[in-house]
């Protein structure tokens, strides 16, 4: 009897040892387990939150990315929020991360707008309640003025655009249409007694720029400004032929056309001959003896744009001048980045300067040779 019970314990004891075995087992493997999970989170990327939020901490500045497709507004979306700089393809959705300026002790909103042409609704959106406006333009596209061909260096990695003039007249469309609904929506919004936006003009990509073959041109301030006055008298002549297409010049004219009948063909057609001739039966066929009465065509407004608007009567012209965003006495003057309306543009000015982002690196933090020195400088001065 006594075998038996020392034989049972044995075996509870050997049980014992094997279940406290396979506990710790267990312990140890979800240990593990846990840190291999949280090294791999802290070492991977923060995600980037790909949707528009809605902003209501006024303490925090707002900052809009602006810009058509390829105009590298993602890539300085990255590079500020997450310090890293890979290769990206056109954002289908509104990127936005709030940063925090440690040297200041504050924060702001940044919020990266798409630039394709379905998703102008969300542009006008964001910018409406805008502190500061970036729009970035190609300094490839916008140093050449738009009289240059496309050139295997400078064509598109898209290749949806094959011409640099199409693609700064994309981007002064772009720039025009923004402006002039940010300046309907003060004039008509309630909250357009806040004060106006900043905006800076940044032409990104410098380092594609022949000014700047070699990379370490870039610290170059000869160099930088050399680049920075061609882009800018680039894009300033675009927007000033812009604006002239749309009459908004004061020295360029106008011309409305109104009640002018269509003028008829002086030679008869084959069926107004057949008609005449048969005129005298005309009686047993009922249908064509019905007069043909056609309305009195008015003649549009002339309004030459390549989208071909049809404005009668001028009523939009007269309300596309009064939400203009330039001053009223400075249309048609050179130089329009200084001659906003300060109820559209703070201080009526806008800020120009170049960046470039090397994507080298890619998903490395701080990695590459960037100079954001300007960009950094203008939002820093701009924080509460």
């Amino acid at each position: 009897m006594l075998t038996r019970w020392e034989d049972s314990k044995g075996v509870l004891g050997a049980w014992h040892d094997d279940a406290l075995r396979a506990v710790w087992a267990v312990c140890f493997a979800v240990c593990i387990a846990s840190f291999l999970a949280v090294s791999i989170r802290w070492r991977s990327p923060k995600p980037v939150k790909e949707t528009a939020i809605e902003f209501t901490r006024r303490s925090q500045r707002k900052v809009v990315l602006l810009g058509c497709e390829e105009a590298g507004k993602t890539n300085l979306f990255l590079r500020l929020a997450m310090d890293v700089a890979p290769h990206t393809a056109t954002s289908q959705k509104v990127n936005s991360a709030t940063i925090e300026q440690s040297s200041k002790n504050a924060a702001y909103h940044l919020v990266d707008v798409p630039g394709h042409a379905r998703l102008r609704s969300a542009v006008y959106e964001h910018s409406k309640d805008a502190d500061l406006l970036v729009f970035c333009v190609d300094a490839s596209v916008a140093s050449r003025g738009g009289n240059e061909l496309t050139s295997a260096t400078a064509t598109f990695a898209s290749g949806k655009r094959s011409d640099l003039h199409t693609a700064l007249t994309n981007t002064v469309d772009f720039f025009h249409e923004t402006m002039g609904a940010l300046a309907q929506s003060r004039a008509s919004s309630p909250d357009s007694k806040r004060d106006a936006p900043h905006l800076a003009v940044v032409f990104t990509r410098a380092d594609k720029s022949p000014v700047f073959a070699d990379r370490q041109n870039l610290q170059d301030a000869k160099r930088r400004t050399q680049l920075l006055t061609r882009c800018r008298r680039g894009l300033d002549s675009a927007l000033q032929s812009r604006r002239a297409s749309r009459g908004l010049n004061s020295s360029e004219g106008r011309i409305a056309m109104q009640g002018i009948t269509e003028v008829a063909d002086i030679r008869p057609s084959v069926w107004h001959r057949a008609r005449t001739a048969l005129q005298p039966y005309m009686w047993m066929i009922p249908i064509l003896a019905k007069p043909n009465n056609q309305q009195e065509r008015t003649a549009a407004e002339i309004h030459p744009t390549r989208f071909g608007h049809n404005v009668r009567n001028g009523e939009m012209h007269q309300k596309e001048i009064q939400q203009d965003y330039l001053r009223p006495t400075q249309r048609g003057m050179d130089d329009l980045f200084t001659q906003f309306n300060p109820s559209v543009i703070h201080n009526g000015t806008a800020d120009i300067m170049i960046s470039s982002i090397d994507c080298s690196s890619t998903w490395q933090p701080a990695g590459g040779e960037d100079y954001l020195n300007d960009v950094n400088s203008w939002l820093s001065s701009h924080l509460p």
